[in-house]
């Protein structure tokens, strides 16, 4: 494998489970998989009127592009975080959270890469 450039006006998001957000949006853009890397993933996301609950199966760095972006976190989503441009956000594995924006764009990294692999979820 070799250095990659991934240009943003190259970049396709693609909407993961609309029928969660039917008045929102969360797309996905995946750079970086396990066709690249098998021990770092990673792509863009947005975040539109929507809240996304998920426990991480692995490590997670966000960085927030645009929009409003905010994180909520703990055993029942009791804490809170709002962040915006330029900040970063580091989530152990194992963080039940839910990820929600307005008009957030996000970059972020996964390790492992192979993450779904390793908890029996397919591939993409």
């Amino acid at each position: 494998m070799s250095v990659r450039l991934f240009r943003r006006s190259e970049v396709d998001f693609v909407p993961v489970d609309p029928s969660a957000t039917p008045d929102g949006e969360y797309a996905l853009a995946r750079l970086i998989g396990v066709k690249q890397s098998s021990t770092l993933g990673g792509g863009l996301v947005k975040f539109d009127n929507c809240s996304i609950e998920w426990t991480l199966l692995y490590d997670e760095i966000l960085v927030v592009l645009s929009g409003n972006f905010r994180l909520r976190y703990g055993e029942q989503l009791e804490n809170s975080l709002d962040a915006g441009p330029g900040d970063v956000l580091w989530l152990p594995e194992k963080t039940h959270l839910a990820y929600e924006g307005e008009k957030a764009e996000l970059f972020f990294a996964v390790y492992p890469g192979n993450w779904r692999t390793l908890n029996g979820f397919p591939e993409v």
